[in-house]
């Protein structure tokens, strides 16, 4: 059986396409990965009527700015819904930086806390994060551990780090 984990649907036409030629192909599940909860419901809408399509509901990185104010409990409230079953797209975008990076690490942590409220699972935005070398990261990975230990590892010289597979987990 193959899913897929992360898509974008642009338009319920656009939705119908891409759903009907990944069913075609043998994709039995999909998870539009959301990326801003003003749209949420053009993605609801969207993936209505199909039993095995869902869609994820946070707030992406480069929307850090106009989501501020956002709180872990602003999104449990947006994520109710049946066909919502992940957090996101969240994460940190340090290529582009459309936000800066302070704001996009407290979205991250609010979208984080959020998945420890409803235990869906988390779809993560990661770019060129990794040229931080600050202890960030390692905040982001605390955050993780305090609603999905078992997603969150420690090297041996005590970095932590998250596994996005075991945070997706169930």
């Amino acid at each position: 059986m193959l899913a897929d984990s992360h898509c974008h649907f642009e338009t319920k036409e656009s939705a119908a396409e891409i759903i009907a030629r990944a069913q075609q192909a043998g994709v039995a599940y999909i998870l539009d990965a959301g990326d801003n909860l003003t749209h949420l419901a053009e993605h609801l809408d969207m993936v209505q009527g199909y039993p095995t399509v869902y869609t994820a509901a946070g707030a992406h990185p480069h929307q850090a700015l106009e989501f501020s104010d956002l709180t872990a409990e602003g999104i449990v409230e947006a994520a109710a819904h049946e066909k919502v079953i992940a957090i996101g797209e969240a994460g940190l975008d340090y290529f582009y930086d459309f936000a800066p990076r302070e704001a996009q690490i407290r979205l991250f942590k609010e979208n984080i806390k959020a998945v420890g409220k409803l235990d869906n699972g988390l779809t993560v935005y990661l770019f060129n994060y990794q040229n931080d070398k600050t202890p960030r990261i390692g905040l982001i990975a605390q955050e993780v551990r305090k609603v999905k230990p078992e997603a969150v590892c420690e090297d041996a010289s005590g970095f932590l780090y998250v596994r996005y597979d075991w945070a997706v987990k169930k």
